[in-house]
């Protein structure tokens, strides 16, 4: 079966530990996509997502957000063909149930195009250092949550904190889909956003089936889409519960493993 569509994580999977991406996997997958669609699926927001897609062939699309918006690049700029925003209600609940456990984490808000916080702490200048990006900090930001619409929101902290607060949105059954891109970021949004959402709309447009899809990546917001898709790949560096679940496992994200898994299964 002729493989139309491919997708790739890109933190830990398509670019290395250096956040570049390799001249073997770029050229692996310009010659990719004279036959088929290449496709970023990341938590990265759009702005964070640009600088990849500008060294890619113009056909590139990217699912942002860990799902919650598909982009297309214009010039050196996006345009969102798809949005699934959080509802207020549910932003709401969420914060209320951080107050109430106490919970030491860093609260990150993405609109279509800003990355808000309400302090810049070690996490959020962290993740400025990975994306190259910058926050705005908005101390009152809580009380300014109505002015906005927001895709998603990232919470920082470390792995017990996490889990934690996992346990916690589990119990709540606030309408949120949420799970790790790493052992420290819960990834979080409207309910039954995630990138497999964003992959079934790129399927529905170009008119593909599951078994013409491959998906690679290395987290747990990686899942759904490794799943369904009929070729599955972890890289070597994924989570142990991804590669448990994956189809193949290819070369980590520092020894071309995108690169492999084009020349293996395209």
């Amino acid at each position: 079966m002729t493989i139309k569509l491919v997708l790739s994580d890109i933190d830990g999977t398509l670019i290395n530990a250096q956040n570049e991406l390799p001249s073997k996997v770029q050229q692996a997958i310009i010659n990719y996509s004279q036959h088929g669609t290449f496709v970023l699926a990341t938590a990265r927001p759009p702005q964070a997502t640009i600088p990849f897609m500008n060294q890619l062939p113009q056909n590139t699309l990217a699912i942002c957000l860990n799902g919650s918006l598909i982009i297309q690049k214009r010039l050196n700029s996006f345009q969102a063909i798809a949005k699934y925003q959080l509802p207020l209600t549910s932003i709401q609940g969420l914060l209320t149930l951080l107050t109430s456990h106490h919970l030491n984490l860093a609260v990150n808000f993405f609109t279509e195009r800003h990355w808000l916080v309400s302090k810049r702490d070690f996490w959020v200048q962290n993740e400025e250092n990975l994306t190259q990006t910058t926050a705005q900090v908005i101390p009152d930001l809580d009380q300014q949550l109505a002015d906005h619409t927001f895709y998603k929101i990232l919470c920082m902290g470390e792995p017990d904190t996490i889990n934690q607060l996992s346990q916690y949105l589990t119990q709540a059954h606030l309408p949120l889909n949420f799970n790790r891109s790493k052992a420290t970021y819960l990834e979080i949004a409207a309910q039954d956003v995630s990138k497999l959402k964003g992959m079934e709309f790129i399927m529905q447009k170009l008119n593909c089936t599951p078994d013409q899809t491959l998906a690679i990546g290395d987290g747990e917001n990686d899942l759904p889409m490794i799943n369904a898709a009929g070729i599955g790949v972890a890289t070597a560096n994924a989570l142990p519960t991804v590669k448990a679940q994956a189809q193949y496992i290819v070369a980590d994200c520092d020894h071309d493993g995108v690169q492999e898994a084009l020349v293996r299964f395209t």
